[in-house]
């Protein structure tokens, strides 16, 4: 697994600063390891929320960073974003925001384990490695990782709706032989974890 390149200040932050709040932005009092969807621009969103019947195809985790709280989100690479530009990004500005029942009792553990995967590719095939990897994999894997907490069960890919013709597109275009008997995690999967609750939406 990478080592995480996120600098020790950002990480005493997480301890000393969580919950987090900047003037201004946003609507609710963000804390390390909140979880916030929204609905991509990318090409492949309408495929994405078709094959797992959501309104969401996109979703990060909240992190402490320097300059107030970002947003930690697999795109091509992984990356971290200031907050208010993940949720800009989504269709109409609306989001979503879920949060973990209970207190997180290390955050800075957290985050490590999401920043681990700094710099690495996204993965347009949505397969269960590290190698490359996708939105909802990643926070699904700094929470087990760094909490040891499991969000959802990661089921077969072909549990999902694979029949809507935008699907259907997709498939056909990155998958020609057929989509891999491999298992995964959708932002959907996330939201409807017994785990989380949510806290604010717009």
């Amino acid at each position: 697994m990478r080592r995480s390149i996120l600098p020790l200040g950002i990480l005493l932050s997480i301890v000393l600063a969580s919950p987090l709040l900047r003037g201004g932005e946003p609507a609710w009092e963000p804390a390390v390891g909140d979880i916030v969807f929204h609905t991509s621009r990318s090409a492949q969103s309408l495929a994405v929320q078709k094959a797992t019947r959501s309104k969401w195809s996109h979703v990060g985790m909240v992190v402490a960073g320097d300059d107030g709280p970002g947003i930690v989100e697999a795109v091509q690479p992984v990356r971290v974003v200031p907050l208010k530009d993940f949720v800009a990004r989504g269709e109409g500005g609306k989001y979503a925001v879920y949060r973990l029942e209970g207190e997180i009792e290390d955050p800075a553990a957290l985050t490590e384990a999401a920043t681990a995967f700094l710099g690495a590719g996204y993965d347009p095939y949505f397969q269960w490695s590290d190698d490359l990897i996708y939105c909802s994999e990643l926070v699904w894997k700094a929470y087990e990782r760094g909490l040891g907490i499991e969000l959802s069960e990661p089921r077969p890919v072909s549990d999902f709706d694979l029949t809507d013709p935008a699907v259907k597109k997709l498939i056909a275009k990155r998958f020609p032989d057929g989509m891999p008997p491999d298992v995964a995690v959708s932002p959907q999967d996330l939201a409807d974890s017994a785990s989380l609750r949510k806290i604010h939406e717009r």
